[in-house]
């Protein structure tokens, strides 16, 4: 039995969010997310409704490798859920979240959106890393490149195929003056 990821939590709301990137399936946002009396910032990797299914196999996928003891190599999830307009500051529409739509759906015509009430994402919350960079394939010393391909190893030996190699999905995360290779995506 896979891992269950917990749901989003009633009481958390989302009080700032800063724009990250833009995947094929979802937006990356760090957010601040304050949670009972602790307020932190963390990763929100958005899916428009569109993207449902490749949602639930994202989930699917850190939920499996998250079983199988894979933790270093990929960013710790917290939760995952439904992230209604509410969620965004008290319910106010989240700033430009009509660009959101617009860069996830292709949809740009008023007449296709959903009302404010209706609209909802799919969301995967997890680590927000300070300090990281891509990283680049040409640069790559012997001992990162072997890093990173062990890494990836783990993850398919978590019988999970990562599928999509690209450097963006490969990230150096320097915390405590330690690197860490993880892999996203």
């Amino acid at each position: 039995m896979p891992h269950n990821i917990p749901d989003l939590p009633d009481d958390v709301v989302i009080k700032d969010w800063s724009y990250l990137a833009t995947g094929t399936h979802g937006q990356v946002r760090k957010i601040r997310v304050q949670h009972g009396d602790v307020e932190e910032d963390l990763c929100l990797k958005l899916f428009s409704e569109r993207w449902e299914e490749e949602y639930h196999r994202e989930v699917y996928a850190y939920a499996f490798m998250i079983h199988q003891k894979v933790k270093h190599c990929i960013p710790q999830v917290y939760w995952k859920g439904v992230f209604p307009i509410s969620r965004w500051g008290g319910g106010e529409r989240p700033p430009g979240d009509d660009e959101v739509v617009n860069d996830w759906d292709g949809v740009s015509e008023a007449s296709k959106q959903p009302s404010e009430e209706e609209r909802f994402y799919y969301g995967i919350v997890m680590e927000y890393f300070d300090d990281f960079r891509e990283v680049d394939y040409t640069e790559l010393d012997l001992q990162t490149a072997e890093a990173v391909a062990r890494a990836l190893c783990r993850v398919h030996e978590a019988r999970i195929l990562h599928g999509d190699i690209a450097e963006r999905n490969v990230l150096l995360v320097r915390k405590f003056g330690i690197v860490r290779v993880v892999w996203i995506d």
